[in-house]
């Protein structure tokens, strides 16, 4: 797909460097750095070629020191490691034992840290340094100091041999405050001015090293070296293994919007996106780097999470960071991708009527704007297929972004409206979809095992897609009754919705289906009672029928401008009965609810008024043409 495969936006983290296909032509504009900026240029070109990237919010950090968990990452960009299978490592279990130690232990690095043992440039008791232990007995993440980028790169070229047979005429200030075994390697880097000392020749080896410090320094060294970052960036990682127990490990900025106790989830957003996720029932929870738990967080939090294979496994909540997630306003679609094309994309959906039925499944073919995106995750990807939950954000009717869900997404919501074989959802984040079962699906409701036809509407639900079919839900729902007054009626070919007025005068919507409940005995003003399971009524009792003036009659002039039709009153006196947005205009040959505007003359209809005096009709029943 011509227009699909652009990648039009270059925001995420540093652990997805192999994630993306950068263009290396096109200016990347951060929001928080300018050309102004000394290090301009080399955040450019570390941005290009993919090996810094910044936040989902366009934002750099020039100035924010690099965790030595980051530089890791970074760094395992310029290592040849395609021999390398970590599931087969003996540091394997090493860097396991680590994770588990350390709560604040990033274990998207542990995968790069594997390739970094094997390839000697870690040592294990390297390991020791990465999480310090503070004074507070608080951990405290290490940052990547001067002395040992300094290390890294000599040992990345291969040259650290090499380089302690070398005899250097400089001499640092504060040598004293360097590794003997690390000073030679210093000395090299200050020599080729990539790592260098200041005027006053302090070289400040323990000093934490900046984003854009950093950025300069491998600029500095892709110029001087013979390694050939492109290639090795762009290849294809086919023969490493994931590090067990960290399979699909993906870190995000987020705002954490709902909070679920009782299902153990939270709802957060990445810019336009909504996602719900398990958090895992030992998951690390942190606010302001204090040990907290679930039920803790204010929604709203602005937070970095861990997710592992879908499950959050840690939280970091920082009260002091915000997220600028503003979405403006956009017609938006939620449905299953159909039909892709260069240019085009077909949505099949579900459309809500002005009566509040919705629509058989419609697919619409929607043109793709010419700066479209497809994002996933809050990354923004290159490839689409059929068959996949997706949103499309519509602007002059093109679709400009393309979110997708992934394929085992999980959704909270309620069941809306069913058919045989497929349930209508509403999810916590209103995203609205049809979706149908796969074979053998894993259905309860109440806990007990259950069928398709079991589920209600209005039921609460947990959900397990496996693409756009459901694996596995959970219905909850209860029995009840309610009393009131019945407000409107309105019916379609298989369901009806009642409206019920109590005596509080709150109104409530309520379904039936029209073959198990005779719809048709009731009227607009009895008061009733109804019997629900959820919010599907299996039974009425009428308790009192309060007789409005009623008569049958052929409309003989209609007035669009006065929202009125003229009829023979029972009198056989043309009399106006005017329409209101109350009103229900129904077809009985056709089984439709219609607008008022579809009237014509010399159709035979029944009146029924809600308002005696003034004229005012509750229903206008079509009876024929």
């Amino acid at each position: 797909m011509k227009n699909l495969k652009k990648v039009l936006a270059i925001f995420g983290l540093t652990a997805f460097v192999l994630l993306f296909n950068i263009n290396v032509y096109a200016n990347i504009i951060f929001n928080d750095v300018d050309k102004s900026n000394i290090a301009y240029s080399s955040i450019q070109k570390m941005s290009k070629m993919g090996i810094m990237l910044g936040d989902l919010q366009g934002n750099f950090k020039p100035n924010s020191y690099i965790s030595k968990f980051e530089a890791i990452k970074i760094l395992n960009s310029f290592i040849n490691n395609q021999n390398i299978n970590i599931s087969e490592s003996k540091y394997n279990n090493i860097v396991l034992n680590y994770d588990k130690k350390y709560n604040r232990w990033d274990s998207s690095a542990n995968s790069s840290l594997v390739i970094m043992l094997e390839s000697g440039l870690l040592k294990e008791e390297d390991l020791n340094n990465f999480i310090i232990i503070d004074k507070d007995n608080k951990e405290q993440v290490r940052a990547l100091s001067k002395e040992e980028i300094s290390l890294f790169l000599v040992k990345i070229e291969g040259k650290q041999d090499f380089v302690n047979t070398l005899n250097f005429e400089k001499v640092f200030k504060d040598e004293a405050n360097i590794n003997p075994n690390n000073l030679k390697a210093c000395y090299y880097m200050d020599n080729l001015n990539i790592v260098t000392a200041n005027a006053n020749n302090y070289f400040y080896p323990k000093n934490a090293i900046t984003k854009s410090e950093l950025a300069m320094i491998l600029d500095n060294f892709l110029n001087y070296t013979n390694i050939n970052i492109t290639s090795q960036y762009n290849k294809k990682y086919t023969n490493i293994q994931n590090l067990d127990n960290t399979s699909n490990i993906q870190t995000r900025f987020v705002i954490i919007e709902k909070i679920f106790i009782e299902n153990n989830s939270i709802q957060v957003k990445i810019g336009n996106e909504t996602k719900l996720y398990p958090v895992d029932k030992d998951a690390y929870i942190f606010i302001d780097d204090v040990s907290s738990k679930l039920g803790n967080i204010n929604p709203n939090s602005s937070a970095e999470i861990t997710i592992k294979d879908n499950i959050i496994s840690k939280i970091n909540i920082d009260t002091t960071l915000k997220i600028n997630n503003v979405v403006q306003e956009e017609t938006k679609l939620y449905g299953i991708i159909k039909n892709i094309s260069n240019d085009t994309i077909g949505l099949s959906y579900k459309k809500r009527d002005d009566n509040g039925f919705y629509s058989k499944e419609k697919i619409d073919i929607i043109p793709l704007s010419s700066n479209c995106k497809i994002t996933k995750n809050g990354i923004t990807i290159n490839n689409i297929e059929e068959n996949t939950l997706a949103t499309i954000i519509l602007e002059n009717k093109q679709a400009v972004e393309i979110i997708l869900e992934d394929e085992n997404t999980i959704f909270i919501g309620s069941i809306i409206e069913k058919s045989n074989n497929k349930i209508t959802i509403k999810t916590t984040d209103n995203k609205i979809f049809e979706v149908g079962f796969i074979e053998n699906a894993n259905i309860t409701r109440n806990s007990k095992s259950s069928s398709i036809k079991d589920l209600k509407i209005g039921d609460t639900v947990d959900i397990n897609m496996q693409k756009d079919k459901i694996s596995k839900i959970s219905a909850r729902g209860k029995k009840s009754k309610k009393q009131g007054i019945i407000k409107s009626i309105k019916i379609n070919d298989t369901s009806s919705i009642i409206e019920i007025e109590d005596s509080k005068n709150n109104t409530y919507t309520y379904y039936t289906n029209n073959f198990t409940t005779d719809i048709y005995s009731i009227k607009v003003l009895d008061s009733v009672t109804l019997y629900l399971d959820s919010s599907e009524i299996y039974a009425i009792d009428i308790l009192e029928r309060k007789y409005n003036k009623n008569f049958s009659s052929e409309i003989i002039d209609i007035d669009l401008t006065k929202n009125s039709i003229t009829v023979f009153n029972e009198n056989k006196i043309p009399t106006s009965i005017f329409i209101n947005n109350d009103t229900i205009i129904f077809d009985y040959e056709t089984l439709e609810n219609v607008y008022f505007n579809k009237l014509t003359k010399g159709e035979k209809v029944y009146v029924v008024l809600n308002d005696n005096m003034n004229n005012v009709a509750s229903n206008i029943n079509i009876v024929s043409k």
